[in-house]
Parts: C-alpha cells; structure tokens; sequence
C-alpha cells in the first residue's frame, strides 16, 4: 500500500473530511483531521486488518459491498484468509462509504469512493483517519507489513487477468519436457545461472531484472517450460499476467500496474511470465509505455526480477519490444518437434502399446507437427479404440492424415469460404529476424 499525506492531485477532498468528521463525533471517536490517503482495494483492507488480529465494522456512512467483476481472478490471494465473504462464484471485492477499524485499544476509520477525474475517468480512493498524524501512519505501515505477510502466507504463483489456476496442475519435471537435449540445457544453463548471479546481487544490494522472450507455434513446449520453471524455482514468486480481452470491464493497465505493486509489497526474488506478448497492446488495452517502463526498470523492485514473454508470432511486435538491451535479453526459439521428439511424445501419449516400428513410421509421418498435435493424435485414436485396445496402433495413421489435412487447411484459412491466406505462425515470418537459423541453442540472439 503506497501511502501520503494529500498533496498535488491525491487530494482528500473536503467533502471526504467532512464526512469521516460526522461519522466520528457520531462514534464518539477523538477523531481529529488527520488523514492519509493510499490505494488498497476494499477486500485487501479487510484482510490485512483480519490479520493484524482487528476488526472492521461498518458505520452510519457504509454505502455497501461491492461484488468483484467476473474478469478479476486476485481472489484467490484473499479467499482462504476471509471465507465468510465469498460464496461459491461471487464474492466481495470492495466496498463504498466508510468503516471503522479496531486494532488494540485504537480505533480509525477508513473511506473508500470514486473520485471523477477531469477526464471524465473514475480512480478509487482510499483515506484513512485517526486521533493523530503518527498513529494513521502507523497504521499504515501496520497494513502494509499485513500485506506483504498475506501475500506470502497465500499463493507463490498468482495469475492475473484470467481465471486460470496454473497451480493446480501437476509439476513438471525436467525429463518430462520433450525438447531437444542440447536446447533444455542450453536454456536451463542460462536461467540457473542468472538466478545464481542475482543471490550474490542481492549481497551487494543490486536487483537484477532480465528479459527472455520464447517464440514459438503454439504447442511446442513454451507453457510446459514455464509450468517446469514454477517448480525449479522454489523461492521466487511467480507472476503471470494474461491479457483480458479487449472491451472487457476490467482495464489491462490496471491489473498490469495491481501485479506490479503486489510484486513489490511481496518482496520476494520474482519471475513475471507475459503470455501472448504479441496480443498484448491490441485494441489499446494496454499502451506500451506502461509495458517498456515496467520492463526497463522504472519500476522498482527490492528484489531480482526475471521477465519472460511467450509469442506465437512475434513478426507484429515492434522493434523497440525486440531490439532493445535490458528488455529481452535473450530470444528463445521453440522449434517444431523433431524426429527424436515426435517419438518421445508418441511413447508419453499412448495409452496402450504399440508396435514400435508402427510408431516409428508414425513419427516419421508427423514431421512439421507441433507437440499439441500429436498428443491429440494420440488422444483421438485412444477414444476411437477405447472399446478394442488393441486396434489403438491402426488407428494412429488414420487418425493423423485427419489432423494434418485440418493443420494444413487451418494454415491457409481455407475451410470451404473460397479464400486461403497465410495464417497463425505460419506468416511467413523469418526466424532470422529474431538472430536465429535452424535449430539454435537456446538463447542465441
């Protein structure tokens, strides 16, 4: 929480004082004008004070609770430390007028409302009042260290923008991850080594941010990697920001610019995962001077930070995105499958055996195939044979020229409208324009 006395345009407007001033002489409060305004959403609030082993009660000025926005996944942080506030898919996330907090032997209060901007733009307020300018201030860095402590106490990874709970996914061990040999310890060699190097950093009090940006078609190991890197690294937080869909209700920016600050407040060595980079500014959901500015440094952060982006198709993302040291210091390029791939993925994704020189030719057959292609090959022919096991190997072949004539025609666009066009990854983007050719080692850019 980022608190300050109101100065410049973080005004505590004067309808604001008057109002906690009613409600305190109607408490009986030795309430004076002393307030701090800072920004914390309703639901944070309430928890850092559940934490801190208080109370918060409404008052004659409580306007009500707001029902979170369906977009917004943060519950998950707060959910188990305040049950009684959410029921099944609805649960609180703010809340309008003012409260009362009870901490000790000391009461404050606490307003939150809109305030409309000279834009016509609403920002949410936070003031909080107490009995003297030293005891609001403790208060709140009270709140602040409550934060910090929840952040910890509740989710390592958190997601932003989406509802998708990666955490609730099995591990993924290093073997488990069907890449080229020389590529994995080309990658896992730089990672390590750079979270390595950050630990003596942070001995001289020097915080390390790094960029690395995974290109790849989709299904080809880049999602796996990071689930990998979650468990690889135990002691860092992991967050990973999912663009909402343009037009929604919740602003991209404002859940970019939540993610930061709970990264702050968190404190811990910190991996930031920035799915689909390349959908990341579409429709202006996002303006990429929020994005470069996080990314280059003007946002702070005690600790090392490790930024990693994933793109189907980065041939759209601006050279500055590209082309600029401190941003993506490394561009990693997961290619399609190889011979060696293909067969290791048929063998994890048969359900039942298989006469190895079928699946040989199988392999051989699926070349230009992603990984995703090929466990639903292997997933379609297990429901086609689930009733006869045994006619599971006959019905791989079959089932692949289905998915490759659909892969091919999903490349052109063309499904019977009379048009084909290039589509996907498969623009005809140049992987040299990203430094690489053939099949690098990871890291070569």
């Amino acid at each position: 929480m980022d608190c300050m006395i109101s100065l410049n345009e973080h005004t505590v407007l004067p309808e604001w004082r008057s109002a906690m001033e009613l409600v305190a002489r109607a408490l009986g409060m030795p309430f004076h004008p002393v307030l701090v305004r800072g920004w914390l959403e309703g639901h944070q609030l309430l928890a850092c004070v559940r934490h801190l082993g208080g109370e918060m009660l409404p008052t004659p000025a409580f306007d009500g609770w707001v029902l979170e926005e369906d977009e917004d996944a943060r519950r998950g942080n707060l959910e188990k430390l305040m049950p009684d506030m959410y029921a099944g898919e609805v649960g609180i996330g703010d809340f309008h007028g003012i409260v009362e907090l009870r901490l000790g032997g000391d009461r404050f209060l606490a307003l939150r409302t809109d305030e409309r901007l000279l834009n016509y733009a609403v920002r949410p307020a936070l003031v909080l009042g107490g009995p003297s300018l030293e005891a609001t201030l403790s208060l709140a860095g009270r709140i602040k260290t409550a934060q910090a402590e929840i952040l910890r106490m509740t989710k390592r990874l958190r997601v932003y923008g989406s509802h998708l709970d990666l955490a609730e996914r099995a591990p993924v061990a290093e073997s488990d991850l069907i890449l080229p040999a020389a590529f994995k310890t080309s990658l896992f060699e730089y990672l390590d080594r750079f979270w390595r190097a950050a630990t003596i950093c942070a001995t001289l009090r020097l915080a390390p941010s790094r960029g690395v940006l995974f290109v790849g078609a989709p299904g080809t190991g880049k999602t796996q990697t990071i689930r990998h890197l979650i468990h690889r690294y135990p002691d860092c937080s992991f967050s990973v920001y999912m663009p909402p869909p343009p037009g929604g209700n919740v602003k991209a920016d404002s859940v970019f610019e939540f993610m930061l600050s709970e990264i702050a407040v968190d404190g811990r060595p910190a991996v930031v995962v920035i799915e689909d980079i390349d959908r990341l500014f579409d429709q202006g959901g996002m303006t990429p001077q929020v994005f470069l500015n996080a990314v280059d440094g003007l946002f702070q952060s005690d600790s090392p930070i490790l930024w990693i982006a994933t793109s189907n198709d980065p041939s759209e993302l601006e050279a500055n995105i590209l082309d600029r040291p401190g941003r993506f210091d490394r561009i990693v390029v997961f290619e399609l499958p190889g011979s060696e791939e293909r067969l290791a993925l048929l063998k994890r994704f048969s359900p039942w055996p298989v006469d190895p020189e079928l699946l040989a030719e199988v392999a051989r057959e699926a070349d230009g195939l992603s990984g995703a292609h090929i466990k639903e090959l292997c997933l379609a022919a297990a429901l086609a044979s689930a009733e006869a096991p045994e006619s599971y190997g006959a019905g791989l072949m079959p089932e692949l020229r289905r998915i490759r004539e659909q892969h091919e025609r999903a490349e052109r666009y063309d499904f019977g409208f009379g048009t084909t066009r290039p589509a996907g990854f498969g623009r005809g983007l140049q992987v040299a324009k990203v430094g690489t050719s053939g099949r690098p080692a990871a890291g070569e850019a």
